[in-house]
């Protein structure tokens, strides 16, 4: 007997490797998406660390204004560790009063800072 599809040799093999590309093609495309979502969630958990920081710089300068004058440019760590610095700016004098303004820019690491600013 004699076959009569001889140009149909090695089609599967082409049909094999193109849908093997085709999804190779969408698993990277997928991952792709998952690595960037979750690089962007982890700057934004820095963001929201930075913002406390530049809260408790706030509170700090809030507090320390009840018992001494406190100098402009003052600068602290939370729990003594270096990835969590806040520097505060006062505008008025350096005792301050009614109408003074409290800035406070919180860091965390080396990427992430946040402003806040209160009128006392």
């Amino acid at each position: 007997m004699e076959n009569k599809n001889n140009n149909q040799e090695g089609f599967s093999l082409y049909l094999v490797l193109i849908i093997l590309g085709i999804l190779l093609s969408v698993s990277l495309n997928i991952s792709n998406v998952i690595i960037t979502a979750s690089k962007m969630t982890g700057n934004l958990g820095d963001g929201v660390r930075a913002f406390h920081i530049a809260d408790s710089g706030i509170e700090a300068a809030l507090y320390s204004t009840k018992t001494t004058c406190l100098p402009t440019g003052s600068t602290g760590n939370v729990s003594d560790d270096p990835y969590y610095s806040y520097t505060i700016t006062l505008t008025g004098s350096d005792c301050p009063n009614a109408g003074t303004t409290f800035s406070s820019e919180g860091k965390y690491k080396t990427n992430a800072r946040r402003f806040l600013e209160v009128k006392w």
